[in-house]
């Protein structure tokens, strides 16, 4: 049964790509709904608790000389995961 789960739990690692990163304020401006810059950041650094399957989900982000950066396909991967049972 353990063996089963972690099965589930691996898959492919997504990758943020350096070229398209942009640092998290200027990310929020492009992200339908514009949420704050301060709500970006917690799904980078905190994550959320998913609601179907009740594990801790981050946002991928890299780290930057002036802050963090993500992209706008690693915003739409971490919605994917946190809808993933």
């Amino acid at each position: 049964m353990q063996a089963m789960a972690k099965a589930r739990r691996k898959k492919e690692v997504f990758k943020v790509s350096v070229q398209d990163a942009m640092f998290i304020s200027d990310l929020a401006r492009h992200l339908p709904g514009k949420p704050h810059c301060a709500t970006v950041r917690r799904y980078c650094l905190r994550g959320i608790i998913s609601p179907v399957s009740g594990r801790r989900v981050k946002m991928q982000y890299i780290h930057r000389p002036k802050g963090i950066a993500s992209t706008v396909d690693a915003y739409f991967h971490f919605l994917e995961e946190l809808n993933e049972e």
